[in-house]
Parts: structure tokens; sequence; C-alpha cells
């Protein structure tokens, strides 16, 4: 691209036949470029026909489930290539009759070698423009979901499970005959040990997940090159050296654009965690907040843990939401030109979900100057057309610690607000 970015696009949307000698169909004559044949794992690489690619990833709050990410790219069709009824298409099986251009195929979106996006194929869809060429002006869509899809479909029989850390807990439910889920994963340990509570015959397995997750207040969500991660909140709150953005040349990079919000949106001075079966909820207020601005309560119900768990969770959540912050909700970066090098596009793109990042916003007039503000992204966009890649961070006001350093003026101190106490 314009801005020195590699783009590939790979999609499984051919056919997995082996080379077969005498073959008349084409599987026995090499190079033959109408036998799009794909090794399981690679696909074909469709970057040729990409006109644009629009990818959402994440939650817009810190409050919210993560659900499934999207991706949406389109290409240019003039010749039917993927168009799922056209018998001579190059992806189309005639063997068995079928296109490989239908659902549920892999696709995968990568910026030099990273991969940004893995995920299925749910729709296609096909425009038509008429024209006075023998062909028409024709656009494909693919309408691209992660893995949360295919966890959300599953379902689990009923099973009364030990005692165990969230990350355990997972993997012995990805083990289970009806789930069998063999995808890559990275899973924390997790810090909180969830009870032996029975699981309800026919639970939709993601439901499970995510209950898992907001027990331990940490991340549930697919990475961009298709791993389940669940990370526990512990893991959220450790950054040595955040990217940092800023609008002054200060930082690592500029950001294009930088959203602030401040209201009553993530405002809870009572914060109420009920663990299942349980009489005695873990309960925490804060009563200046609840003089200043009234009552706002949390509830975060049917959590996997003792009661005594559930009260630490309330009184780890009250500091966090006790008052209005005045905060960066999202934070927008744009390769295009030469504006940001190719060094720091990769920084930039090697953020994922729940990485740490540092915001400055300058001002002409007033006080303060400045505010930076550290923040954990929790959701982010991508639009990448020829001319520019925008991408778009959404955010949270963090508590972040960093880990504590000998020798550093900052990190090794004790009691300060930079280091770990």
């Amino acid at each position: 691209m314009p801005w020195g970015g590699t783009y590939k696009v790979t999609a499984e949307i051919g056919f997995n036949a082996g080379f077969t000698l005498d073959n008349t169909e084409g599987y026995g004559t090499l190079d033959n470029p109408y036998a799009s044949l794909y090794a399981t794992g690679v696909g074909v690489d469709i970057t040729e026909d990409v006109q644009e690619i629009r990818i959402e990833r994440g939650r817009s709050d810190q409050l919210q489930e993560f659900s499934a990410s999207t991706c949406s790219i389109t290409l240019g069709d003039y010749y039917r290539k993927y168009d799922p009824v056209n018998t001579t298409s190059p992806y189309y099986n005639t063997v068995t009759g079928t296109s490989g251009v239908t659902i549920r195929r892999i696709v995968k979106v990568f910026y030099d070698a990273t991969q940004i996006f893995t995920g299925r194929i749910t729709d296609i869809d096909v425009a038509f423009e008429p024209t006075s060429l023998p062909q028409d002006k024709a656009t494909v869509t693919l309408e691209v979901a992660d893995d949360f899809v295919v966890l959300a479909n599953t379902r689990l029989e009923e099973l009364t499970p030990s005692p165990q850390l969230g990350g355990a807990r997972i993997t012995t439910l990805l083990a289970l005959p009806e789930v069998s889920y063999t995808n890559p994963t990275d899973l924390d340990v997790g810090t909180v040990t969830l009870v032996a509570e029975p699981i309800a015959d026919q639970t939709i397995l993601l439901d499970y997940l995510q209950l898992i997750a907001r027990t331990e207040q940490g991340y549930l969500f697919m990475t961009g090159d298709g791993k389940l991660r669940f990370s526990n909140r512990l893991t959220t709150l450790i950054a040595s050296s955040p990217f940092f953005f800023a609008d002054d040349g200060t930082g690592d990079a500029d950001y294009e654009t930088l959203s602030v919000l401040y209201g009553q949106e993530a405002l809870f001075n009572r914060v109420v965690c009920t663990p299942v079966d349980s009489l005695t909820p873990g309960i925490a207020d804060d009563a200046t907040s609840q003089t200043e601005y009234g009552i706002s309560a949390l509830h975060l119900d049917q959590l996997l843990c003792s009661d005594a768990d559930a009260q630490i969770m309330a009184d780890y959540l009250v500091p966090l939401f006790k008052d209005p912050v005045y905060r960066f909700d999202s934070v927008s970066a744009t390769f295009a030109g030469n504006k940001i090098s190719t060094v720091k596009q990769q920084a930039i793109i090697d953020l994922d979900l729940g990485s740490v990042i540092k915001v400055k916003k300058s001002f002409a007039t007033g006080s303060p100057l400045s505010i930076t503000q550290n923040l954990s992204v929790e959701g982010i966009s991508h639009s990448i057309t020829p001319t520019a890649h925008n991408i778009i961070f959404k955010t949270a006001v963090r508590q972040i610690a960093s880990p504590f350093t000998l020798d550093s003026a900052t990190l090794a101190v004790l009691d300060s607000d930079n280091a770990v106490t």
C-alpha cells in the first residue's frame, strides 16, 4: 500500500483435492488455473480482487460481554469468480457439483505476517450493476465472523464439574465429546476458583464461557489469529511500557481523532455480586459517592464463585466506578502516506483487546494544559481501502500497574502511583 504496509486476504473457497494422474477435471495437470485447490489452513489468495475491508472486534464498554468479531470484505467480480452458482468459476468443483464459495469457509486477513482477523464466512452477498460491457459490473461481499459463532451454536450436556480455576474449567468444557473444540487456545490460569455448580442440559457453551469471564472480570475473545483467549483481571492491569498516542509529537505516534465521554454511563457506587444458589451476595457501597450522586447500582448475578470471592469482586469494582470520570472513550490512528512509519504501524497492529495504551490530549488554553490517561483496549475497528487504513480503539480507563523495577527512577519507588505496591 502507499503507506508501506503489505496486506493479504486468503479464503478456503476452492476445493481441497489431491493431485490425481489422468484426472479429466484438471487435477492431473500441473499449474492448471481452473482447478483452485487449496491446502487446509492456507487458503486461496484473493487479495487482488479486494476493494474494501471492514473489521469490528470487541465491545463498546468494559461492562458488556464480548460478541463475535466480524469482517466484511468487498470483492470486485466482473467475471463471476465468486458467484456461488457459476459452474465455470475456478472455485467450482465439477466433480461434486458444488461451489467452494460457500458458508463456514475460513477467511484470514493479514497485515504483513500478522493475522488481524480470522473467521468463517456467514453470508455471501452478490450485487450486479448492468454496463455496456459484455459482463456486468459486480461485487461480492463476504460477511465473516469468528469462532464465537461456533461456540454460540454448541450446547453442553448436563454435568457437574469439579471446583476449578477459570482456565482449567474452560479446558474441561472444550474437551467434552459434545464440544470437541480443537482450535488453538490461549488461556490464563485464572484467579477465582469456580464452584462445582451443575450445568443444565443444553446450556449454550458461549454463554457459560462468558459467565466464567464475568466471574473473573477478565477477557474472553477470539484473537486476530483465531485463538480463543481467556485472561484474568490481573493480566489486564500490568503494563511495562504501553504504546503512547499523543497530539504533540511526544508519543510513539500521533492519533487522528480522540473522543471523550463524561457522564453517568459508568457510574456505579453500589455493586452487588450474587453467586449461584447463594443468599449472601457480595455488596460494596461508597457512601460519599451515594451522597453526591444518589445510589446507582451494578448487579452481577449468577457468578460461579464463593460468597467470599463475590465480596472480593464487589470491593474491587466499586472504586473503579464510584465517580464519574472524564475519560478518553476512543482514539484512532490512520495509515496513509508517510504519516506513521512501518515500524510504528506494526506496533499499532500488534495491539489487541485487553492491551494497555497511553493517550495524551494537549490544550492551547486553560488548566491543565494536558491530560494523559492509561487505557485498556476494549474494541478495535479497521477500515481498509486503497487510500487509507483507519483504526479505531474503543477504550476504558483502567487501574494500571507497572512491574516493580530496581534502579528505575519511577518504577522502583514504593507507594508510587507508577509502581506495584
